[in-house]
């Protein structure tokens, strides 16, 4: 590369884990926009891939950045690419919260990743999480509050355990096989 680029301070996208092979393993389900903390962007100076994507009925160049101390894979759009602003990401505003249920979805699908192994208490896990404390812990969404009982009060909060845990599935009702051979019998 004859150019040297590295990552900037702000929104980056976070697009998963860089494996052994340099294949991408535990995929989010999707990039999403995240803020790398200041010692994250300070490790990965330098060592940025340039790619081209289309987006949009446009072509965007990319910054592709691995943390080297985590190996987790962010993007971001080339400073002088037209895709500078977060509306150009597709995120008119970044930091607005998702709708309860697209939050509840994520909140649920990152404790069954990270927090049923430690059996946290969910409030400390949950403030943990949102403020990226842990580095072993892929980072928060910006548009994930980090007070949801605050957030979504009176739009579907019924508390940490219907937010982090995934319901078991309901069980179907059999019907009883003494009842069928009643039927059967009769008819």
């Amino acid at each position: 590369m004859s150019e040297e680029f590295s990552m900037r301070r702000g929104l980056a996208w976070y697009v998963g884990q860089q494996g052994g092979d340099n294949s991408l393993t535990e995929e989010p389900g999707g990039p999403y926009l995240c803020e790398p903390p200041p010692e994250v962007v300070a490790r990965c100076r330098y060592g940025a891939h340039l790619a081209r994507l289309p987006w949009r009925d446009r072509e965007y160049t990319l910054l592709f950045f691995v943390d080297p101390a985590t190996q987790r894979f962010f993007a971001q759009p080339h400073p002088e690419s037209a895709a500078v602003s977060q509306v150009d990401w597709g995120v008119p505003d970044a930091r607005a919260s998702r709708s309860f249920a697209e939050a509840r979805k994520f909140a649920r699908r990152a404790y069954g990743k990270q927090g049923e192994d430690e059996n946290p208490s969910m409030a400390p896990w949950w403030e943990d999480f949102t403020s990226w404390r842990k580095p072993s812990v892929p980072p928060p969404p910006v548009d994930l509050p980090g007070n949801p009982a605050r957030a979504y009060e009176g739009s579907g909060w019924r508390g940490w355990g219907d937010w982090l845990l995934t319901p078991p599935p309901k069980k179907k009702k059999r019907k009883s096989t003494a009842r069928k051979s009643r039927r059967a019998r009769t008819a």
